[in-house]
């Protein structure tokens, strides 16, 4: 059978530079070239509504009233609502996705899967009719079998928008004996590198 799920979220003044601290620890080291000043909306207020009418099909509303504060302390308001469709048929995950700014239609699914080695697809769309705004992105995740304690996993995407303009990113990581990683993230817009991050991660295998 289906189900119905009301969730109701209401955050108050005092965790508001909680949530602003969360913000920045989220990119601290993730992306160099992002704007350090840059701080995420404080959502005051978020009521969400999920549904599931049938096996493979959910339905979600979100209503959020948020408020950004600028660098010379003038605050602004704002509402967000969304509509999210999912339906999964045959291993295919469609969504639908309605905003008060956007349109969206994305869909994923598992192309190769032969015990370690996997490859997985996305086609994403987005759409902004107020912005005369809109971008397609199609990428692929692959992991690659196990060769004596190394495994590769890639992430490649091509994104284009209105302007026909090309986006590339590719995401490469190594990892060894489940315990080091390395790895390197490029961006390119088919004529200049706009990116070029590389890391390299140990964890413990004992920790």
């Amino acid at each position: 059978g289906g189900y119905i799920i009301l969730n109701l979220e209401i955050n108050m003044p005092g965790f508001f530079y909680d949530d602003l601290l969360r913000s920045h620890d989220g990119r601290i080291g993730a992306d160099v070239y992002a704007d350090p000043t840059r701080v995420d909306p404080f959502k005051w207020f978020n009521f969400v509504v999920k549904a599931a009418p049938k096996k493979g099909c959910t339905v979600t509303n979100t209503f959020t009233k948020q408020k950004e504060v600028n660098d010379d302390g003038a605050e602004k308001w704002s509402d967000k609502t969304a509509t999210k469709f999912v339906y999964t048929h045959e291993g295919v995950k469609i969504t639908f996705g309605f905003a008060n700014d956007k349109f969206t239609l994305g869909a994923n699914s598992e192309l190769y899967n032969d015990n370690d080695v996997k490859v997985k697809g996305d086609v994403a769309v987005e759409d902004k009719p107020a912005k005369d705004d809109r971008k397609v992105t199609v990428s692929l995740d692959a992991t690659s079998p196990d060769f004596g304690g190394a495994r590769f996993f890639e992430n490649f995407s091509v994104e284009v928008n209105k302007k026909q303009e090309k986006t590339i990113k590719s995401k490469l990581n190594m990892r060894l004996q489940d315990e080091y990683n390395v790895g390197a993230s490029v961006e390119h817009n088919t004529v200049d590198f706009k990116k070029i991050l590389a890391q390299a991660v140990w964890n413990a295998a004992n920790a």
